[in-house]
């Protein structure tokens, strides 16, 4: 649906505040937020990642040719905002003389709680060939990413499934094989045979599984040759990897991905940024090694500074029509304050107060009561081991250590905010504790 903004209809509008309304169709939604972000030198997080990826921080190409490939997690409180964040990354850094950038958002692709981890490889196999069959110039290139594919999917047993359950007969060898790829890519919903872990999606995973080094090396051989096909066709010097959504999966399947067995990941002759919880950079059990990636953290803005207020504002006001949804700019100001500057809170709580207001232009008094009661039911959620360590906390009786499992939950559960280094109550339970 085109939407013309900032919208009027209240439906439209709780429509549009959604966290995860895709806004790459709409530019003109699209706030900087750097200028609030980034306090110090130690919150330049866009910069740093930059310079990992040895590219100019002005111009996003790439200095030099590659000496080795650089595994960046990326990570942040949930909602505040690392998915925009990437995709301006990638745009930035995306180009003839910088990467040639295959952004893959997990969630869109899959069901993410039935993901396993062989998933990740396919899935970056199968989107990195639909990235380059979109351009006839890297024709040669994804000839070879589709022998390593057509490898996965034309076993015996795979193709006796294909053929039974889509009466395909097709061999899979010479240019028989290339049309099982393009008819696999065209027929097969890729997202739902493994959301309902198909037949067809539990023998890929096995091969993958059991395969697993002899695959990294032969995509390893092929990368090498796709990468001077891409650049000989002017449309990037080196090849980048975005992988969002991964924060998501089931835990188990991020451990072993990252934490317990991540020997495949680094062994991919690319640069690859990841997406990850936030609780595994704090927990012992599961925490990441720096020695085998690097970590950049994504700030949560800070809301006491009324200029940082006003561009979250500014996110709104370009989404809705401020006149016609707030009785005054004081009463959006107020929902900033209390969005704690996450932006996924920010959009929950003026579509809450549009929910339940009686009238829709929201008026101060009853946004203050809505919002108590949104704080209300989030602090029901608290254990009463949580209320203390929180009381405790507020009243400086002791320091927060992120390490401690209660401790990191209240972090990742938004309990508790970190604002360059100091922890402070999410302020819509404050008050109740």
């Amino acid at each position: 649906m085109d939407y013309q903004f900032p919208v009027n209809d209240l439906y439209h509008a709780r429509t549009v505040l959604e966290p995860d309304f895709d806004i790459m169709k709409y530019p003109q939604l699209y706030v900087d937020l750097d200028k609030a972000r980034i306090q110090t030198k130690f919150d330049n997080y866009r910069s740093r990642i930059k310079r990992a990826l040895n590219v100019d921080e002005l111009t996003g190409h790439l200095l030099s040719e590659p000496k080795g490939y650089k595994k960046i997690l990326f990570t942040g409180y949930r909602g505040s905002g690392k998915t925009t964040e990437l995709r301006k990354l990638a745009n930035e850094i995306t180009g003839p003389k910088g990467y040639f950038t295959v952004f893959i958002e997990l969630e869109q692709e899959y069901n993410i709680t039935r993901f396993q981890p062989e998933d990740f490889y396919f899935i970056l196999f199968y989107k990195f060939a639909q990235r380059l069959m979109e351009d006839k110039r890297l024709k040669d290139g994804a000839d070879q990413l589709s022998e390593l594919i057509r490898d996965l999917i034309s076993d015996k047993e795979t193709l006796s499934e294909i053929s039974r359950r889509f009466g395909a007969s097709i061999s899979g060898k010479g240019e028989a094989g290339w049309n099982l790829l393009s008819w696999f890519m065209a027929k097969i919903n890729i997202g739902a045979e493994f959301s309902v872990n198909s037949q067809i999606a539990e023998r890929i995973r096995t091969r993958i599984k059991t395969r697993m080094p002899d695959i990294i090396d032969n995509f390893n051989e092929k990368l090498r040759h796709i990468r001077k096909t891409i650049q000989k066709s002017g449309q990037g010097r080196d090849v980048l990897f975005i992988i969002d959504g991964l924060e998501k999966v089931q835990p188990k399947v991020y451990d072993e991905l990252i934490v317990h067995d991540n020997t495949s990941i680094r062994s991919i002759n690319a640069n690859i940024i990841l997406s990850f919880p936030i609780e595994a950079q704090y927990h012992s059990r599961n925490r990441v090694s720096k020695e085998n990636f690097d970590t950049f953290f994504l700030p949560v803005i800070r809301v006491d500074n009324e200029s940082n207020r006003k561009i979250l504002a500014d996110v709104i006001s370009r989404r809705i029509n401020v006149e016609k949804f707030f009785e005054s700019e004081e009463v959006l100001d107020y929902l900033v304050r209390m969005s704690g500057g996450l932006m996924r809170q920010l959009f929950k709580l003026v579509s809450f107060c549009l929910l339940y207001a009686d009238d829709p232009r929201l008026r101060m008094n009853e946004t203050q009561e809505i919002v108590h009661e949104y704080g209300r039911m989030m602090y029901e959620m608290l254990s009463t081991k949580q209320i203390k360590v929180l009381r405790e906390l507020k009243a400086r009786k002791r320091e927060l250590k992120p390490a401690n499992e209660e401790d990191g939950t209240l972090l990742f559960n938004l309990f508790v905010l970190k604002f360059n280094g100091d922890y402070i109550i999410n302020p819509v339970i404050d008050k109740f504790i």
